[in-house]
């Protein structure tokens, strides 16, 4: 079985990825990837989707192909384009070669086939129980003296897998960086933590294939190890710890700056009532208080003090009202015969 692997970005909105993985030779949340058929291999493309249940799901086609030439891969590359929506996306990322071919006298055919070069040799190949295998950065190659049949697309299955894990962890790693370079740290930090997070620890395992399995595990370890798995999960997970540390960083500045305003008015408040109690203690009245101000301006500034405003007499106090005057002349008259009385004369 040979054939080239492709991503479809998008694929046909009419496509029915809705059969289980096939065989339970993976963890169970992995195994909760579907298909769009219910066999891996055969003369017919298939179409897995990894992680179905999370936001970063991969689409990955295989196209199987007859022999490894230009005119095949070609032929490949536009049935792929088929499962896919117009104009969208459809990229080469691998391809796989299960071969049951003597080893000596087809390597350097199968090394032209992945690389365009005789430079895959034998040293490149790890045994691997009974098998021969290679995990190339354009593809993987197995060697077996028995047929593929379902042990060819368990293998297939898992190059897969770990092509959807390589993915992931690259895109992650670069829309966190890009997160981190235009200054939108703030807004999607947080969102973004817990989305990749709640993906590492839902899908990603370093060792997704179950125990009982005697070939599954062996070679996804050499998947896994060639695709540098390992080592762009602890990065991703470094830099989550960073952006984490950062956003905790900017929230305590934050908070700090809220109390620190908040104290300024308190402190402000605090003192209007201080002054507030003494005006109240002093029986200081709003007239006072402005002279008060006034003063202090004129000192400060130099300015004279302006004088009051002297008291004008009203007509009311220059002369008496008209029903006070009877009142002066009886009191006049009094005074009159009083002074008569006491003169004898």
């Amino acid at each position: 079985m040979q054939g080239v692997v492709y991503l479809l970005d998008q694929p046909l909105k009419t496509l029915k990825l809705n059969a289980s993985l096939e065989g339970k030779y993976f963890l169970r949340p992995v195994h909760s990837s579907t298909m769009a058929s219910t066999r891996i291999g055969g003369h017919e493309p298939t179409i897995i989707r990894f992680f179905s249940g999370a936001d970063r799901a991969i689409v990955f086609c295989f196209c199987p192909i007859d022999n490894p030439t230009d005119g095949a891969v070609g032929a490949a590359w536009r049935r792929a384009n088929q499962f896919a929506e117009p104009d969208s996306r459809v990229e080469e990322v691998g391809r796989f070669v299960w071969s049951n071919n003597a080893f000596e006298t087809t390597i350097g055919e199968i090394s032209m086939f992945l690389r365009g070069s005789a430079t895959l040799t034998e040293d490149c190949y790890l045994d691997i129980g009974r098998l021969k295998a290679a995990v190339d950065a354009k593809g993987m190659i197995v060697f077996s003296s028995e047929p593929g049949g379902d042990r060819a697309g368990r293998a297939l299955a898992a190059y897969m897998l770990g092509l959807a894990y390589h993915r992931v962890l690259e895109e992650a790693i670069n829309d966190l960086a890009e997160t981190c370079r235009n200054g939108s740290l703030e807004i999607r930090a947080e969102p973004m933590h817990a989305e990749i997070s709640r993906f590492l620890a839902s899908y990603y395992f370093e060792a997704p294939a179950r125990v009982a399995t005697t070939e599954v595990g062996p070679l996804y370890a050499a998947i896994r190890d060639r695709l540098l798995l390992g080592p762009l999960c602890r990065e991703l997970v470094d830099q989550l710890g960073r952006i984490a540390e950062i956003s905790r960083m900017q929230r305590t500045a934050a908070e700090s700056a809220f109390e620190t305003k908040l104290q300024r008015r308190f402190a402000i408040f605090g003192v209007l009532i201080g002054l507030l109690g003494l005006a109240q203690l002093t029986q200081t009245t709003p007239s006072q208080i402005q002279s008060f101000a006034v003063g202090w301006k004129s000192f400060f500034t130099g300015s004279p003090v302006p004088s009051a405003s002297p008291v004008v007499p009203t007509s009311e106090a220059k002369e008496p009202s008209e029903h006070m005057k009877p009142q002066q002349a009886r009191s006049k008259r009094s005074r009159h015969d009083v002074s008569e009385q006491a003169d004898p004369r």
